[in-house]
């Protein structure tokens, strides 16, 4: 038997799945947007890479702590930082990475060639699809201790953004 459908009957079913796709692009574009002010309001700078660490996101700290916009950065190399990390003096007792603090201190440079004391975090995240990669790294500036010892442990290295300046 075969059941005929009439054209009343697919309009008014194209109409219903065009409503529900409408409002779940709201819903969508309300979520991006709900997550795009969270970021945003976040005191530290939050910056995300492609896999070839390539800039594609940086939030207005990351703008404020570094002295770049947005459109500065927007395709520029990770590297435009020179990212110094400090060596971790105290050695995990495992051996396992995952035990590992996430949480590094270093020295980042701003847009006019300062050198800073920095603590950061960088994290891997695939996409849903597992065909991109980000590596948000957020990035704050370093309390008034921090900065004391972070500069004991430069004077100390051999290589640093402060040598290499003289």
């Amino acid at each position: 038997m075969e059941e005929r459908i009439s054209k009343k009957e697919i309009e008014e079913e194209l109409a219903k799945r065009e409503g529900l796709i409408q409002r779940l692009t709201q819903e969508l574009e309300g979520a991006k947007n709900f997550t795009e002010s969270i970021i945003q309001s976040i005191g530290s700078g939050i910056i995300i890479t492609e896999m070839n660490d390539t800039i594609t996101y940086i939030n207005r700290a990351g703008e404020r702590i570094l002295g770049y916009s947005k459109d500065d950065l927007m395709g520029k190399p990770f590297s435009i930082f020179e990212l110094r990390e400090k060596e971790n003096v105290i050695h995990s007792l495992l051996d396992n990475p995952d035990d590992q603090d996430t949480r590094r201190e270093g020295w980042m440079r701003r847009k006019d060639h300062s050198g800073f004391p920095v603590g950061f975090t960088i994290n891997n995240h695939l996409s849903v699809s597992g065909k991109a990669r980000a590596l948000p790294m957020s990035c704050e500036t370093l309390s008034p201790v921090s900065r004391r010892l972070l500069r004991r442990w430069v004077r100390k290295c051999p290589m640093t953004i402060q040598e290499e300046n003289t």
